[in-house]
């Protein structure tokens, strides 16, 4: 019994000497960290030391600091921390934003571990970046909100923290006191550095005002009931009158005679009364009797209230009025050569941003200035490629290259004008500016074209009149050969002989040839020369066909040519024929010339004639299956003395008229002309004339035209 009490005495005495170790220890940490508080080092540099210390307790594995650099911030930063070197994975973040609040618990608090332990305060802690088991975190705090941040965190292994709530009061107090204390200083050592530097801001003003007044450029003067009290020596140099001369005299006397406006100088100072400061313009007279203009600016002078004295500054403006005045007159002078010149003068700031149009430009685009000014410059020039030309004129501009060419720009109704452009920078007000020259040149543009037209058509003209020459004299000999040749050999032929019959045929074959020619030639001139004469009437196309036809059915079999067939298609529309207003022989011209073509070019195969309704319209066709058109010569051929080959060495003669003539005919009848064709296929010549209706007058005069014939030929033997 005696060993046990003895026992239990020995136990609370081992218990009792490590209370009183654990006391020691603590009140020999709270003494060491109060001394290095009271230390002269930084902040950082002392929490530091701290951490260190709390540190070397046993279980704990990191402890760490944090303040606000500024009290107004809601950003703590880490001030300093210390980790144990038995410690893994302890860790601090470098900072603790607070954006919604202050979320972690505030110390001192008796409770402090426990609440360490909550849910809300585990969220804080991983939201902020700390550890989550066996850590605190807390504001620490004197008064109002906390000013800086303790965290520690001892090892996992203990089932309690190695130091208890009432240390880490007094740490946190220590802490925070000294937190207090420092940002105190920091407030004081801040006013007294801003009074500081008022004082020298005051000094300077004040040494900076004297300096104004003593060598100011400008006059300045202190006035009581427009008597002048204080005169500065840029007054007496303006004026020329000494200061003894001003001093004491009423500010009347140095008006020009007549020139002093007493409203406006009460209403000067009444301004200053009611707003504290006013401006006016003044003109006086100098002391040698020439005028000086200032701007006046007055306000409140020293002891207004009990004096009512007036500081006026006066700046002499007379140079600045002389050049305003000269200026003035050289813009009117200016805006009268720019409004009256012919080319469209437009003034772009940099960005783009229109600032001025002479009349001229308003006219040139027929846009108002108020339109022009809603739109962007670049919707002025049309289409893609056009606004790309803009805009690196504009870029180039920017850099400083100037730009003088031709561009288009689209007026309000849409015309398209050539215009010449010569850019330039110009400034205005000290700013950079674009300065576009636009000079209307649609006119010569237009009359280029025209010259270039003129020329390739004088070009194609005398190509033409050699060709013309070349194929006529081809054309007109190879007859005229044949002629004058067969005539002498008629002449040296027996009478009785069977050649003279031959020759005369010969002979008559190729003068026809000849007259053809040159009726074709007289034919032609007179439609371009406008001497044509036509003989409207209503023609019955059945009839002309069909004549046409029986001539070529006999021509066909004199030429020779059996493998070529003829025929002739009509629509069936009864017995009642088709009629068109035309002239007839001009009509069977046409007609013939077409199926000419149409011989020469074909050996074998079929040549169809015949017409087909169109609406109001009756089209005419020649068609064939000879050796065809190339695609690229289908318009060419109807040219005057064109034909699709046009070398010397051709295989087809001609003189390229017949196809001319034919387009010219037609057209004088009112008609169209136009050829479809295939190379090595064939052709397909179709013209139209309008379609009519006969009387049975005219219909008894065309029956009669053609009484002599065949009458079953007219509708029915080629159909």
């Amino acid at each position: 019994m005696r060993e046990r009490e003895l026992n239990n005495l020995i136990n609370e005495l081992y218990e009792e000497n490590k209370r009183l170790k654990r006391s020691l220890a603590t009140q020999n940490l709270l003494f060491n960290i109060a001394s290095i508080l009271h230390g002269s080092n930084t902040i950082e540099v002392t929490f530091f030391s701290i951490a260190e210390k709390i540190v070397e307790i046993e279980g704990v594995e990191g402890f760490a600091l944090y303040y606000k650099t500024e009290e107004e911030q809601r950003a703590f930063e880490l001030a300093a921390y210390s980790i144990a070197e038995s410690a893994i994975g302890v860790s601090f973040p470098k900072t603790v934003t607070c954006n919604s609040g202050f979320p972690f618990q505030t110390i001192p608090d008796p409770r402090a571990l426990e609440i360490a332990n909550k849910t809300d305060q585990i969220a804080a802690r991983i939201s902020a970046g700390f550890n989550t088991r066996n850590c605190i975190v807390a504001g620490t705090k004197t008064t109002g909100n906390p000013n800086g941040i303790i965290a520690l965190k001892w090892s996992n292994s203990l089932n309690e923290p190695p130091i208890d709530n009432q240390v880490l009061d007094s740490i946190s107090i220590l802490v925070a006191k000294h937190l207090d204390f420092r940002n105190a200083e920091i407030r004081n050592k801040l006013n007294h550095n801003k009074i500081i530097e008022i004082n020298r801001e005051l000094e300077d003003k004040e040494h900076f005002l004297n300096n104004i007044i003593n060598t100011a450029p400008i006059g300045i003067l202190l006035v009581k009931d427009r008597v002048i009290h204080f005169v500065n020596d840029k007054t007496v140099e303006s004026t020329r009158y000494t200061k003894e001369e001003l001093v004491g005299v009423h500010f009347s006397k140095f008006y020009p005679p007549g020139e002093e406006d007493t409203d406006k100088i009460n209403r000067f100072y009444k301004e200053i009364d009611d707003n504290g400061h006013a401006k006016m313009e003044i003109k006086l007279m100098r002391k040698t009797g020439e005028p000086v203009y200032y701007e006046v600016t007055g306000t409140h002078g020293p002891n207004f209230e009990s004096e009512k004295y007036y500081l006026l500054i006066g700046h002499d403006i007379t140079k600045i009025k002389l050049f305003e005045n000269e200026l003035k007159e050289s813009e009117q002078r200016n805006l009268m050569i720019i409004e009256s010149s012919a080319d469209g003068i437009f003034i772009l700031s940099i960005p783009g941003e229109l600032k001025y149009v002479n009349w001229a430009g308003l006219n040139l685009l027929g846009y108002s200035m108020e339109e022009l000014k809603r739109m962007k410059p670049r919707d002025l020039f049309g289409g893609y490629d056009k606004v790309k030309k803009y805009v690196q004129l504009i870029n180039d501009l920017r850099k400083g290259i100037t730009f003088k060419g031709d561009v288009q720009l689209t007026t309000k109704d849409g015309r398209i004008l050539q215009v010449e452009v010569n850019t330039s920078v110009i400034s205005l007000n000290g700013t950079d500016n674009f300065l576009f020259n636009i000079h209307d040149i649609t006119r010569r543009k237009h009359n280029e074209q025209e010259l270039v037209k003129a020329k390739e058509k004088a070009e194609a003209a005398d190509r033409l009149k050699s060709s013309f020459l070349a194929n006529m004299s081809h054309e007109i000999r190879t007859p005229l050969n044949a002629i004058v040749g067969f005539s002498n050999l008629l002449g040296q032929t027996d009478p009785d002989s069977n050649l003279r019959d031959e020759f005369v045929s010969l002979i008559i074959s190729n003068s026809e040839i000849l007259l053809n020619i040159i009726n074709d030639v007289i034919e032609l001139s007179k439609i371009e020369s406008g001497l044509l004469e036509l003989q409207f009437a209503p023609v019955c196309v059945d009839n002309i066909l069909i004549d046409v036809c029986r001539q070529y059915q006999s021509k066909l079999l004199k030429d020779g040519k059996t493998n070529v067939s003829f025929r002739i298609e009509l629509p069936r529309t009864g017995i009642t024929p088709a009629y068109v207003i035309a002239d007839r022989i001009k009509l069977q011209k046409v007609l013939q010339n077409l199926i000419d073509n149409a011989v020469k070019f074909i050996n074998s195969g079929i040549i169809t004639v015949g017409y087909e309704f169109r609406a109001d319209k009756v089209i005419l066709f020649v068609r064939d299956t000879g050796i065809g058109i190339s695609p690229d010569k289908l318009q060419v051929i109807f040219e005057a003395f064109r034909q699709e080959d046009e070398s010397h060495s051709k295989r087809f003669g001609g003189t390229g008229l017949g196809l001319a003539l034919c387009k010219k005919l037609v057209e004088a009848m009112g008609g169209r002309i136009g050829v479809k064709s295939q190379k090595d296929v064939g052709s397909e010549f179709y013209f139209y004339l309008e379609r009519t209706a006969v009387t049975e007058d005219e219909l008894k005069r065309e029956e009669m035209f053609y009484q002599a014939g065949e009458p079953e030929l007219k509708y029915n033997k080629f159909v």
